[in-house]
């Protein structure tokens, strides 16, 4: 649908963190063997899928694209539904935001981007450049990181 075949999870973070852990290249289950990949590659294929969905963005989501991708399970606006490129688009507060089947309202988690270097440096330079320039003023007035990015309602939610 967005590219290669591979066993989804719909969150990246779930084709993400176990490899913190575990080095799966090369572990194959029946199932992987007759796809002819490994858990590694197919964690590699999930992360390309996101950001090829996010490229084609089949919502309109303002923001989305070759430097904005990640849909993971974190934290987005809890707001009422609005209209957004001419539908009513509800939004999710904290949910499991996945590719290709979603959910999907328009947030990206920064954190899910990082998390693919080690699957994926190539594609994660620019989304890299933009969560290291995306900073917000706090009251006290110090830089917090952003979390997760709701571009749709023009809304950040940053890191507790």
């Amino acid at each position: 649908m967005y590219g290669p075949d591979f066993l989804s999870a719909g969150p990246l973070f779930i084709h993400e963190f176990s490899h913190a852990w575990i080095d799966f290249r090369g572990i194959r289950d029946r199932f992987m063997r007759e796809k002819d990949c490994d858990y590694f590659e197919n964690s590699r294929r999930a992360t390309y899928v996101q950001r090829e969905y996010a490229i084609r963005n089949p919502h309109s989501f303002i923001g989305y694209g070759e430097a904005a991708w990640g849909l993971s399970a974190g934290d987005g606006p809890s707001v009422a539904a609005q209209t957004v490129a001419g539908r009513c688009q509800a939004f999710y507060g904290y949910a499991a935001r996945g590719v290709p089947y979603g959910p999907d309202d328009g947030t990206v988690a920064g954190s899910a981007m990082l998390a693919s270097l080690v699957l994926h440096r190539r594609l994660c330079f620019r989304p890299r450049e933009r969560c290291t320039n995306a900073r917000r003023k706090t009251r006290a007035g110090c830089c917090m990181p952003v979390a997760s990015i709701e571009r749709s309602t023009r809304l950040t939610r940053t890191a507790a």
